[in-house]
C-alpha cells in the first residue's frame, strides 16, 4: 500500500527515548532472524538482470527428425517454428520510513538497529525472494496476483495445466495431476515419470540436467527427506535400494506454506533443461533503488526509501511437474 508511516519516539516507547525510563541490558533484534530463504530459491529460480521495462521470451521449436522418401522425389520439409511467448512488464515494489528529528536524535540502544537504509535492503531483498516463490503457488490458477505480486504467465496459461499446447499442434501436454495425488513414495514416482516423459514442442524427448528437485512447504519436508533420502526404500520392509537417492534432492520453503499463499499439501518437482536455465524467473531492472531525503524544512523529518523494480514469472511450463496434493 502507497504512502508511509511516521516512526516517532512513543512508537518505539522507552526505546525511544533520551535518558528515560529504565536502561535496557538487552534488545532481540528481529530483523536478525527474519526468514529470508534466499539459498533455497537460488537452486529453484533464475534471477536475471534487464535493461528493458518491458519485453517478451519465447523459444523455437527446433527440427523434427529425417523422413525416409523415395528416391527421384523432394526431400522431406523441416522447419524451426516459433513457441508460445511471455510477455513481462516492470512492477514497482518499495517501501519507506519517515523518522522525526527528535527520534533520530534520541535513541540511544537501538542506534545500530535502526539503521533505516539497512532494514530497508533486508526488506528488499526478503520481498525479492517472496515474490519468486508466489510464482509456484499461484502456478495452478491463472490470477494476477498472489500475495500482491504480479505474475507473468507463459502463453498466458496456469503453470501447472491439464493441457498445455504443442506449438507444433501436436497433442496436448500435461504437468499437473488431475486427480491432486498426495506425496506419497509411489505418487514421487507417478509425478517423476510424467516429468521427464515432456516433450519438447516438436514432438522430441528433451536433455534434463543435474538433480531433478523436490520443492515442498514445512509440512511436506520430513516425509519429503524419508522418500528421497533413506538408504533402503521408504515405507517397504523389502531392502530395496532407494531409487530416488542422489537423484532426487529436497527443497523446502516457508514461502510454500499456507499463511503466505501456498498449501500445506502441494509439491513440485523442477529440473533444469539445457538452453533455458531455470524457467521460473525474478527479472530486475538495474537493482533496488535507495534515497535519504534531506530533513523537511516544516517538520524536520527525514525520509528514507527503496524502490525494486521486478517482473516475475514463467519463460516455459517445460521442466516442471506438480500436484495440489491432498
Amino acid at each position: 500500500m502507497a504512502g508511509t508511516k511516521l516512526q516517532t519516539r512513543a512508537s518505539l516507547g522507552d526505546l525511544g527515548q533520551r535518558n528515560v525510563g529504565p536502561m535496557f541490558e538487552d534488545v532481540f533484534e528481529q530483523n536478525l532472524v527474519r526468514y529470508s530463504g534466499r539459498d533455497i530459491a537460488e537452486q529453484i529460480f533464475g534471477f536475471k538482470n534487464t535493461d528493458k521495462s518491458t519485453f517478451r521470451v519465447t523459444g523455437l521449436t527446433g527440427y523434427k527428425l529425417l523422413e525416409e522418401f523415395n528416391e527421384g522425389t523432394a526431400f522431406p520439409k523441416l522447419a524451426n517454428t516459433k513457441g508460445f511467448q511471455t510477455l513481462y512488464n516492470m512492477r514497482d515494489y518499495g517501501g519507506s520510513v519517515t523518522v522525526t528529528d527528535d527520534m533520530l536524535k534520541d535513541r540511544e540502544k537501538l542506534g545500530g538497529a535502526l539503521d533505516e537504509m539497512a532494514n530497508l535492503a533486508s526488506s528488499t531483498d526478503i520481498t525479492e525472494v517472496k515474490g519468486v516463490f508466489m510464482i509456484l503457488n499461484g502456478g495452478f490458477g491463472t490470477v494476477a496476483t498472489v500475495q500482491g505480486f504480479s505474475l507473468h504467465r507463459f502463453n498466458s496459461e496456469a503453470l501447472f495445466s491439464a493441457s498445455h499446447a504443442r506449438a507444433d499442434g501436436g497433442t496436448a501436454q500435461s504437468n499437473t495431476s488431475a486427480t491432486s495425488i498426495a506425496l506419497t513414495e509411489l505418487n514421487l514416482e507417478t509425478g517423476r515419470l510424467a516429468l521427464v516423459k515432456q516433450l519438447a514442442d516438436n514432438g522430441l524427448p528433451m536433455i534434463q540436467t543435474g538433480m531433478i528437485t523436490l520443492a515442498v512447504p514445512d509440512d511436506l519436508e520430513k516425509n519429503a527427506v524419508i522418500f528421497t533420502g533413506s538408504q533402503l526404500r521408504a515405507t517397504t520392509a523389502n531392502n530395496d535400494l532407494n531409487f530416488y537417492r542422489g537423484r532426487l534432492n529436497v527443497a523446502s520453503a516457508r514461502w510454500l506454506n499456507s499463511t503466505f499463499g501456498g498449501s500445506a499439501t502441494a509439491w513440485f518437482l523442477l529440473v533444469t533443461l539445457p538452453g533455458l536455465d531455470k524457467p521460473l524467473k525474478a527479472y530486475r531492472l538495474g537493482g533496488p533503488e535507495f534515497f535519504a531525503g534531506e530533513r523537511d524544512g516544516e517538520t524536520w523529518n527525514r525520509t528514507m526509501s527503496v524502490k525494486n523494480r521486478v517482473a516475475y514469472g514463467n519463460d516455459e511450463w517445460k521442466g516442471t511437474w506438480a500436484s495440489p496434493g491432498a
